[in-house]
């Protein structure tokens, strides 16, 4: 009954490919432009603000944005690993979808020094994939993967710029860059049901919740780990009196995640399913925070 799902074969075009590449490179166009606008509004503050966040001072972020895939879907083989190779290129079409994803959560920050401070995040991810299917005998069907990750991100920030005076209003000591790793549990997807099918027309082709059940016993998703790297923006709108802390600050962050798992687990069949291409998740994330004070600065 699960046959209609391999009635085909991957092929992606040269075209398809710089079209990709061509969305990426707007994607992070757009995001160093924006970063560009936010460094310009810094400066138009300067005699208001502070920049980065005062060290010596704990902060809790309250933080959300989004992810979209690095080269499309977010979770990048989820349709060369189901649709076989047997078949022609030229008796069926795919359209990928499900490229973003919305991700949130509260991070802890403490800046040590002038040029050094660490954070750790809690983040929960959207980690999405899926394609639409039809051929030239009348099957459409519409498979996706809508993973719910719980993510731990640890890492120093680096401020390039603050080995002078922190405090001094300067808008690029509050730039700053950011590595780290991080570990993801596949969580919230009880019985796999976190993955969805349904095709037209089931006269033709049998029920969809079938093929569903079937998809889910042999698809698993799994937890994930790897490296992130980030670059980002941060300062205290409101200038603080020197003798107390400011109440609240932005930070504005882009980043890239690089998972080493195989986030896709393809159990034995016999439908033509392929369990030696790799499913990594390797997305482009953007995300906003605000810091608020938890503790007065220590001397």
């Amino acid at each position: 009954m699960v046959k209609p799902i391999v009635d085909g074969t991957v092929s992606t075009k040269n075209c398809i490919f710089q079209t990709q590449n061509f969305l990426q490179m707007r994607h992070l166009i757009l995001t160093l432009i924006l970063l560009q606008a936010i460094a310009d509004v810094a400066v138009g503050q300067q005699r208001q603000g502070n920049f980065p966040l005062e060290n010596r001072t704990l902060y809790l972020t309250i933080k959300g944005g989004i992810q979209r895939g690095y080269s499309g879907p977010q979770i990048n083989n989820i349709k060369p690993s189901i649709i076989s190779d047997d078949f022609d290129e030229n008796t069926y079409k795919t359209t990928e979808m499900k490229n973003v994803g919305g991700v949130v959560g509260l991070s802890f920050y403490y800046g040590f020094i002038t040029w050094l401070s660490i954070e750790v995040d809690f983040l929960l991810a959207n980690n999405k994939a899926g394609y639409k299917y039809n051929d030239i005998k009348d099957l459409q069907y519409e498979l996706t993967l809508d993973y719910r990750y719980a993510n731990i991100v640890l890492g120093p920030k680096i401020y390039p710029f603050g080995f002078g005076d922190r405090i001094g209003g300067e808008w690029p000591n509050g730039i700053f860059v950011r590595p780290g790793i991080y570990g993801s549990l596949n969580a919230f997807n009880p019985g796999q049901k976190n993955l969805t099918y349904s095709h037209v027309p089931e006269s033709l082709y049998g029920p969809s919740g079938y093929i569903e059940e079937e998809l889910r016993k042999l698809v698993k998703g799994q937890d994930n780990w790897g490296w992130m790297a980030a670059i980002g923006f941060e300062w205290m709108p409101i200038k603080s009196n020197r003798n107390r802390d400011s109440s609240f600050g932005l930070i504005f962050e882009a980043s890239y995640f690089h998972g080493f798992e195989d986030v896709v687990k393809i159990k034995p069949q016999a439908y033509g399913f392929r369990s030696d291409i790799s499913n990594y998740i390797r997305p482009l994330q953007f995300t906003v925070g605000l810091a608020i004070a938890l503790s007065q600065k220590s001397s």
